[in-house]
């Protein structure tokens, strides 16, 4: 599952998921834009956040080459 349908899933907002991940809420919204990876130790946190829902390869973009 996307990092965003978790959040939408979970009915929170994007700033309520920052602040329980520990992140500013533009950070956040790098990521689920698309713009910015999550760095690994956050890839990780986040995976452990949404209890393995959010797997740690959802959260980069699909390669399409």
């Amino acid at each position: 599952m996307k990092l965003d349908e978790y959040i939408k899933e979970r009915e929170i907002t994007v700033i309520q998921a920052a602040e329980e991940l520990g992140i500013t809420r533009g950070y956040l919204y790098e990521i689920l834009g698309g713009r910015m990876p999550p760095g690994r130790k956050l890839a990780i946190k986040i995976t452990e956040w949404s209890q393995n829902i959010v797997k740690f390869n959802d959260l980069w973009p699909a390669d399409n080459d």
